[in-house]
């Protein structure tokens, strides 16, 4: 259910923001991966070959993380997106024969990014060095199906409802017919932009007996140039950030970042006068 939207400012810098929507309650953090960290859960244990910054999600953090969205070295950015429905994974005998290395769906986006330095290199090695085994994880009892859409509904059949190729196509034509932005605004344009696809709780319900619902759980947006994360959650809309910086800081292990927290207000200050233009938008 969840999209992501990406811009290039008028500088020619690159920008790009995504959606968690989701009807189950998980752990997030934003991360820092150093290069050399063993993922030791992983279904086959692996070696991050890149420092990665994103945020990561689990039931358990500490115990299972993976990285739903992330930046690595290079610049390389993306994230994980939900596709029910439509995948199908192979048994991990088969990924083994053919000399691959075997992983679960939720793991896809961690290895991608702790392992290649850009989109050419994703296209050349990413399918003769990895198979999605369809063996279940901690995750959903499943191997996680990722890409893009999921079986759901709300709203169906009315204009702008909330089914996800309904808001994909809003997403895309909010883009299309938005302003250039330069360097200062292109993120808060990217978050704009993403704000016309958020779910609200009880808009989106999954066609189950026991009706989970669904709602955005956070929108991140990353400066790729710059290598800064920003989020904010459904509960709390103050922005957060992480900054990238010198990887040889980080040392040989995990570091988690809080971004949940209870929403907080700034209270209006009293201002009579003011400079011509100071107190416009």
């Amino acid at each position: 259910m969840c999209t992501g939207i990406g811009l290039v400012s008028q500088q020619g810098h690159p920008f790009w923001g995504r959606t968690q929507d989701f009807e189950q309650h998980f752990e997030y953090a934003g991360v820092k991966i150093p290069r050399g960290y063993e993922f030791t859960a992983a279904f086959t244990p692996f070696i991050a070959d890149q420092n990665v910054m994103g945020i990561a999600w689990a039931k358990d953090l500490h115990q299972s993380p993976v990285l739903l969205d992330g930046i690595n070295d290079y610049g390389i950015c993306g994230g994980s997106f939900y596709f029910d429905h439509f995948f199908k994974y192979a048994a991990t005998e088969t990924i083994h024969s053919t000399g691959k290395l075997a992983i679960r769906g939720e793991e896809l986006c961690t290895w991608i990014l702790t392992h290649y330095r850009s989109l050419d290199e994703i296209k050349q090695r990413l399918s003769e060095d990895v198979g999605i085994t369809n063996e279940v994880g901690p995750m959903m009892e499943m191997s996680v199906p990722l890409s893009f859409d999921e079986a759901s509904s709300g709203l169906v059949g009315i204009p702008a409802d909330y089914k996800p190729e309904s808001r994909f196509l809003r997403a895309s034509f909010a883009k299309l017919l938005s302003i250039d932005v330069d360097d200062d605004t292109a993120m808060n344009q990217v978050f704009q932009l993403l704000t016309t696809v958020n779910t609200p709780k009880g808009t989106l319900r999954i066609d189950q007996p026991e009706t989970p619902v669904a709602w955005t759980q956070y929108t991140a947006g990353y400066d790729i140039q710059k290598k800064i994360l920003y989020a904010f959650t459904y509960d709390n809309r103050n922005l957060r950030s992480l900054e990238y910086g010198d990887p040889a800081t980080w040392g040989s292990e995990l570091h988690y970042f809080s971004f949940i927290s209870k929403q907080t207000t700034t209270p209006f200050v009293e201002k009579n006068q003011w400079m011509a233009g100071e107190n416009t938008i």
